[in-house]
């Protein structure tokens, strides 16, 4: 049995401390101010803390905002954006291009931000804006997304070239629809949404190491009467999995191990929401977000209709939700990002309503409001980098023109009505038209304009795709739009 006296207790703590000796932001733009702080976890009342040096940076004089750069222009449009920083303090993006099935792309952004060091590199083609990213210690970025209705894991080095995969991570029969990945002491924690029938997607949890290779199998985590459409999840040093997921218009959270044996049952967290002026909210709830400190804070966003036409975002904290006033009473927002620091536990968003701007949140007000595009944005993405400045990226709104994809093809009827052949006959709806013949198969996603019709010529939204036999085996593609 060991014994220590309290003296003895008090002198370890009061050691001596050594600090590192970190250089000046490579960029010489601003003064940075480091700290030395300590850090109590707050999971529970007699955690011990520990000493941490917090890198960071202040504006003395000058912009606040610097090295604005455009990452990529013309061609197809950029629908979805996410970026991580590499423990060099590069920032790596990847996006996605394209209609329908888009290509998706790495890019690598030097470490004072101010100029591109790796030009866009083609990976892989993904049916699905929603995918996700992170970067390993060894500054590999790990890539998850869908494609032809599987979870592909793709891994690239510094330069976007693949060093493993893609590999498939799911063998089921039935789709999968959207992944998300993070990435702690050398695991990567890969959650995705498998519709084991229709409208009804579960949510899986598999585990792969750094180097590609599985862990643990995937394994359901969330199993619901309705269809689970988004999620999000963070990893603590204790390797507790905290996950967030949208269903149905509610958010749910919970929390399970490595191995998805669940240690807090999912709740939902978005119904009796306290809101600034609207009273009481229940649904109507999208895009979660969720953030965990290096002292165990956890913080869960998501955005909430507070009126039919305006949408907000609702907070998770501390066991509670409610949804403040951040700007206005009648702001509405489109989309935004979260980061939560590891100094004051500050929550940072990146949002988009009229316009794209960062907001600095300080135990629930707002401190600090930054403007930086004056339209919205489809897709935005933030990180915090380690001289603690935050890198921004988002998608310019979508463009206008379009670039025709394969040939013109001619439309064989367009419904209501009946369409006889000598396999079968089949029934198109009013918002279908059939092609026989077709040079190319049209995805969901893309846009479509019909011409020299006595119906309404103008451009289409595909929504479903459907290969039917009418004359001949799989003759017939026939295309659902809006």
């Amino acid at each position: 049995m060991l014994f220590r006296s309290v003296s003895q207790s008090r002198y370890r703590l009061d050691e001596n401390f050594l600090t590192p000796v970190i250089p000046q932001d490579p960029a010489n733009t601003f003064n940075r101010v480091d700290r030395l702080v300590y850090r109590r976890p707050l999971d529970h009342k007699n955690r011990i803390g520990t000493r941490k040096v917090i890198i960071g940076g202040t504006y003395s004089t000058g912009d606040k905002k610097i090295h604005d750069l455009q990452i990529t222009d013309g061609g197809e449009k950029t629908s979805s954006v996410r970026c991580a920083i590499s423990s060099t303090n590069e920032a790596h993006v990847v996006f996605a291009k394209g209609y329908g099935k888009m290509s998706l792309f790495f890019q690598r952004y030097s470490e004072s931000k101010n100029s591109i060091v790796q030009a866009p590199k083609l990976i892989d083609e993904t049916s699905s804006s929603n995918f996700s990213i992170c970067v390993d210690k060894y500054n590999y970025t790990h890539i998850v997304y869908i494609k032809d209705g599987s979870v592909q894991h793709t891994i690239v080095n510094q330069n976007g070239e693949i060093t493993f995969g893609p590999r498939v991570v799911e063998q089921y029969a039935t789709k999968s629809t959207f992944a998300k990945a993070f990435v702690q002491e050398g695991v990567v924690y890969i959650v995705f949404a498998n519709e084991v029938s229709p409208a009804n997607a579960k949510l899986f949890m598999t585990t792969r190491a750094i180097g590609g290779a599985q862990i643990t199998s995937p394994v359901m985590i969330a199993d619901t009467d309705f269809n689970i459409v988004d999620a999000c999840l963070s990893v603590t040093d204790d390797n507790i999995v905290y996950v967030a997921y949208e269903d149905f218009g509610n958010i749910y959270a919970g929390a399970c191990n490595v191995i998805g044996a669940i240690l807090t049952p999912f709740r939902i967290i978005s119904n009796d929401v306290p809101s600034t002026y609207n009273g009481l909210l229940s649904g109507s709830a999208s895009k979660p977000k969720i953030c965990i400190t290096d002292n165990k804070k956890m913080v869960i966003a998501f955005l909430q209709k507070k009126t039919p036409t305006l949408t907000g975002i609702s907070f998770f904290e501390d066991g509670k939700t409610s949804m403040p006033s951040i700007l206005t009473q009648n702001e509405n927002y489109n989309g935004f990002d979260l980061y939560v620091d590891d100094f004051n536990n500050s929550i940072h968003l990146l949002v988009s309503h009229a316009k794209v701007e960062y907001l600095l949140l300080e135990d629930g007000s707002l401190e600090l409001r930054e403007e930086l595009l004056l339209s919205s944005s489809p897709s935005l993405s933030m990180a915090m980098d380690k001289t603690g400045s935050l890198f921004h990226t988002y998608c310019l709104p979508y463009s206008n023109s379009f670039h025709p994809v394969g040939n013109e093809e001619d439309i064989s009827d367009i419904g209501p009505l009946a369409e006889g052949g000598s396999i079968n006959a089949i029934v198109l709806d009013s918002n279908e038209f059939s092609i026989r013949g077709w040079t190319r198969e049209p995805m969901v996603g893309e846009r479509c304009v019909i011409t020299k019709s006595l119906h309404a010529n103008r451009t289409y939204n595909v929504i479903g795709v459907r290969i039917e036999s009418v004359d001949n085996t799989k003759d017939t593609v026939v295309v659902e739009v809006s």
